[in-house]
């Protein structure tokens, strides 16, 4: 009985592949030796007909079986070890298995990983095939949603939809209203970031599980890359039947297939985005190098920018949500008018057209403050830039000042760089910063450790309520002349008065140099 005539196609199977999974799983197995790794082709059952003549043959049987046959076999042998043959068998590829095994079950569990084998290299071959014939991403969506028997979505990195498979119907309604608006809403985002089993998956290609509370449908992702990097991600939504492994290992043919597609320069950037994402996305990476290129690339996307610009970040790890909520890139539009927004590195970047007359930065900034409250969003804002080609650098800023907001303990949801410039500073000073420290502040922090006293935290809040006696008396929630009486005596440590303004300058920067060290 041949196995490949009853299944109208070849196997081709690595011995050492069936072999070394045989040993992983099969308890059974006594001895086993691979002496010429070859691609099995074909499985026969040893009968009083059989002739040993193809190594690229699989034969089962008895070792009993073999007795009137000479030594040094060649060939590949699953034998059920009914009496000791191993000498004859010098040459050749085999296994023995206990004697008290079945054939046919020894036949039925072999065949059934064959089959796994069959199921997953014929749709490899066809993804692999349309891939060298050109046919692009939707076509290779098409044939792996026909092999999966369920839908597949394409998605890069900041959650826009490239492609998505017609072939299979999707009733997941987020997903089909994902699909229809040709994006992710920021709201949708932020609730999958939080989701553990995205926080937990792996930087590979190896597909994982995602549940989530909003939908009961069950989806499996594997992440595209490229030069290590996640550049898409590869969505099977399980709406029909169960996902096997040999699902999964199919799966990932595709992933490979999209991820060549993916590699040809001039697809990519077709299919990256609307033009404006592509501009922000170039920009934000330091991707366009001449002021010319870029305002060339803004007139091409249809966008208008001033020589008054500002990068906003918006932090959605905290972002009090519903999903199905869109209001957050309705507010930023209404908000802002003539802003570009996009999803990049777990952020919301905002770049802001400050083109009206009529209205401040900060009016613009206080009017948007209601909504952070009311969403529990921080929100990180740039100094301005005057060309397009800065806007990498304003990133950064917006990116370091709710780093340092966060580090900082600040309070508030909206954090402005121009108050964070001097931490900026500090971080590219090399070498110890407390030789920058007021030696005078230093000694008065040794005096409270010694004495238990704060007289270094009172000089701290005094001086940033501009010597306010009453303010300053408030938030300590100490009396004014308990405040009054530890003034006169800091004033004695340090011997200074606080109506030189360098000295007072000297004293507040040594304050946030110890700031930083102590919690940056």
């Amino acid at each position: 009985m041949h196995y490949n005539v009853l299944r109208g196609g070849i196997v081709n199977i690595s011995i050492v592949t069936l072999f070394e999974k045989l040993k992983r799983e099969y308890n059974a197995i006594i001895n086993y030796s691979i002496v010429n790794p070859v691609e099995i082709t074909d499985i026969e059952f040893i009968t009083k007909d059989f002739n040993p003549e193809k190594e690229e043959i699989l034969y089962i049987g008895k070792a009993s079986q073999l007795n009137g046959f000479k030594e040094n076999l060649k060939g590949s042998f699953i034998l059920v070890e009914d009496e000791y043959l191993e000498d004859k068998l010098n040459q050749g590829n085999y296994i023995m298995v206990n004697k008290e095994e079945e054939i046919f079950e020894l036949w039925n569990y072999i065949k059934n990983i064959v089959v796994k084998q069959i199921y997953i290299s014929n749709p490899a071959t066809s993804l692999l095939n349309s891939l060298a014939q050109g046919k692009g991403l939707k076509y290779l969506l098409q044939i792996g949603a026909e092999s999966l028997n369920n839908p597949i979505i394409l998605i890069d990195g900041e959650f826009s939809v490239l492609a998505s498979s017609t072939n299979k119907e999707i009733k997941d309604s987020l997903w089909k209203e994902n699909i229809e608006m040709g994006y992710c809403s920021y709201e949708f985002i932020a609730a999958v970031k939080k989701l553990k089993s995205v926080k937990e998956s792996p930087l590979t290609i190896e597909p994982y599980k995602v549940i989530c509370d909003e939908s009961s449908i069950n989806k499996f992702v594997s992440k595209i890359l490229i030069g290590g990097k996640v550049v898409a991600y590869l969505l099977l939504l399980q709406e029909d039947g169960e996902v096997l492994e040999e699902h999964l290992n199919i799966f990932k043919v595709l992933n490979s297939a999209i991820t060549e597609e993916l590699k040809s320069n001039a697809t990519y950037k077709n299919i990256k985005g609307v033009k404006y994402e592509n501009l922000l996305l170039d920009l934000l990476e330091g991707k366009i190098a001449e002021e010319a290129v870029a305002l060339e690339r803004m007139k091409s996307a249809e966008c208008n920018f001033s020589e008054e610009m500002y990068v906003l970040l918006l932090d959605i790890s905290t972002y009090a949500l519903n999903v199905k909520d869109k209001n957050l890139k309705a507010s930023i539009e209404e908000a802002f008018i003539g802003a570009k927004s996009i999803y990049y590195k777990d952020d919301i970047i905002i770049l802001l057209n400050k083109n009206s007359k009529h209205q401040s930065l900060e009016q613009l900034l206080e009017n948007f403050l209601p909504f952070l409250k009311r969403k529990n969003l921080p929100m990180a804002v740039s100094s301005r830039a005057s060309k397009l080609i800065e806007v990498k650098d304003r990133y950064f800023e917006a990116k370091n000042t709710m780093y340092y907001a966060k580090k900082l303990h600040k309070e508030g949801l909206l954090f402005k760089y121009k108050d964070f410039r001097f931490y900026d500073l500090l971080s590219h000073v090399e070498g110890d910063l407390v030789r920058y420290c007021n030696e005078s502040l230093l000694k008065l922090r040794q005096f409270d450790k010694d004495n238990s006293t704060e007289y270094s935290k009172t000089l701290k809040i005094y001086l940033e309520n501009n010597q306010n006696i009453n303010l300053t008396a408030n938030k300590l929630f100490i009396h004014r002349n308990t405040l009054s009486y530890r003034i006169t005596k800091i004033k004695e440590l340090l011997e200074m008065d606080f109506m030189n303004g360098e000295q007072v300058f000297n004293i507040l920067y040594t304050f946030k140099i110890l700031e930083y060290l102590e919690e940056v």
